[in-house]
């Protein structure tokens, strides 16, 4: 079973307009309201691909009941932990000449909330905030480019993916010491690289 986890998935409304004039009322020319969060859509491409997976997270009030229907009706299985307070949010994404979007906050999660779900679903306990480390160092372990990773993320700083959150794997680092055994041309006999291999089992034993 694959999991996702949404921690403020949201009701996605769609407006299209030919353009969008500030001050004035303004028409739509289409509408439509999707399920939104990056968990969310991946479980979607995942039922798409016909992998078995479960949507978590938190859902609030009204909103969150219809975001939870609208995952069933499109095959999607869910287990989000209801809040007490808040709503799950709604944002706005405003298509005309120029894109628009406006995101809402969404509710609260207070620390036994996140428990609960560790708890409901056999998961050991691990701050939130660590899945988006392990999220961006698989991303780079597989080749993603880190500018995707940043887009992934949501960062607006490239900086920031690069320097806080995508961590080198140990097979990077071997990689780096094999190319730089390569670059320097060791004589025979130095076999540098199983030197490091020998460390790398250690380290890992």
């Amino acid at each position: 079973m694959i999991y996702t986890v949404s921690f403020n998935p949201s009701l996605d409304y769609v407006q299209d307009l030919d353009c969008v004039n500030l001050g004035y009322v303004n028409r739509t020319s289409g509408e439509k309201i999707l399920p939104g969060g990056k968990g969310i859509n991946v479980s979607m491409v995942l039922k798409n691909l016909g992998f078995e997976n479960q949507a978590l997270g938190f859902t609030a009030g009204f909103t969150g009941e219809v975001l939870k229907s609208m995952l069933k009706a499109k095959g999607v299985e869910s287990d989000f932990i209801e809040l007490d307070a808040g709503m799950t949010r709604i944002n706005v994404k405003i298509r005309a000449k120029e894109e628009t979007e406006i995101n809402a906050a969404g509710p609260v999660i207070l620390p036994e909330a996140q428990r609960r779900l560790l708890e409901q679903n056999g998961l050991r306990h691990i701050r939130f905030h660590d899945l988006r480390h392990s999220c961006a160092s698989l991303l780079l372990a597989n080749d993603v480019p880190l500018k995707h990773i940043q887009e992934w993320l949501g960062h607006s700083d490239f900086t920031t993916t690069a320097n806080i959150y995508a961590h080198l794997d140990y097979k990077s680092k071997i990689t780096s010491a094999q190319a730089m055994e390569t670059g320097l041309a060791l004589p025979e006999g130095g076999d540098f690289s199983s030197r490091w291999g020998s460390i790398g089992a250690g380290e890992n034993s």
